[in-house]
């Protein structure tokens, strides 16, 4: 068996393992997933799925301007395969996945991977910064709650180690990432944030929670999510932003409301990562790989 082969099938067997663990968390949680699909509504669930795709895609536009910015120009429909299906990786256990599936993904794709790498962390600190920003309106009520503000003391620790890590990494290689290149990437993530939090926004208004409170539970959506992501031992950040953001919704919505959304804000994400990598894979399938102009 040649080695591209084996690689291919080795790929194949972890992307099968992906999508197990992730039918598994669905279907584990299947009785909650039915009630809460009959308490919102299917048409509102669906809606909530699609605009979670809508920030999804605002998200990858982020990276690609960051990629783009180290010097490595790639069409948007293999950039798109790459960011996408290498962020399925996220459901395994342990933060550093999605950067290994990156990386063998562009491989394939003929790409650099120490670009490829400096890239994933600076994605990873615009990420979080802009989340940090998104959540800013849900601050307030969590004044003298100490857990959510333990929360947000560590992931402003972890911006501030990723942001270092970036540093030094850039200067070992040579590599920056231009200032304007972060604060076009800074917009469109934030912006995702907030379209993706849209969907918490849809499914609590059908729980009685009125338009007026949007800042607040798109808010909580975002800080929940960087918590999440500081949990980095954990698949998808599962358990750490299922508990903020029941914590930060209880009083909004009460504790049943609160985990009905959180059970289906998983769920549609979840989704949402599913068709996204799916389509992307669709969309890129004809194309040949990528020669970039240089290769480091």
């Amino acid at each position: 068996m040649k080695r591209g082969q084996l690689a291919s099938g080795v790929r194949a067997i972890v992307y099968a393992v992906v999508l197990g663990v992730i039918g598994w968390q669905l279907w584990s949680r299947r009785s909650d997933l039915v009630a809460g699909v009959a308490a919102v509504g299917a048409a509102r669930c669906l809606l909530a799925t699609a605009l979670a795709l809508a920030g999804l895609w605002l998200g990858m536009l982020g990276w690609h301007t960051l990629l783009a910015g180290v010097g490595v120009p790639v069409a948007l429909r293999p950039a798109t395969r790459l960011y996408f299906v290498s962020g399925l990786a996220k459901y395994l256990p342990g933060g550093l996945w999605p950067a290994v599936a990156q990386a063998d993904l562009a491989r394939s794709l003929n790409l650099p991977a120490t670009r490829l790498a400096v890239t994933f962390l600076g994605s990873v600190v615009v990420s979080v910064l802009a989340g940090l920003a998104v959540g800013l309106p849900a601050l307030l009520p969590l004044v003298g709650a100490a857990i959510p503000v333990s929360v947000l003391v560590a992931t402003g620790a972890l911006a501030a180690l990723l942001a270092t890590v970036v540093h030094r990494r850039r200067q070992r290689f040579g590599l920056a990432i231009p200032g304007r290149s972060m604060l076009v990437a800074f917009a469109l993530t934030a912006a995702g944030w907030m379209i993706t939090g849209l969907h918490v926004v849809v499914l609590a208004g059908a729980l009685g929670v009125p338009a007026r409170s949007a800042p607040l539970l798109i808010g909580a959506f975002a800080l929940a999510t960087v918590a999440g992501m500081v949990a980095v031992v954990l698949p998808a950040g599962i358990g750490a932003r299922d508990g903020v953001l029941l914590a930060m919704l209880v009083g909004v919505v009460g504790p049943a409301g609160g985990l009905t959304v959180v059970v289906l804000s998983r769920a549609l994400m979840t989704c949402a990562d599913v068709v996204a990598a799916g389509v992307a894979v669709l969309a890129a399938r004809q194309l040949l790989p990528v020669e970039p102009a240089q290769r480091r």
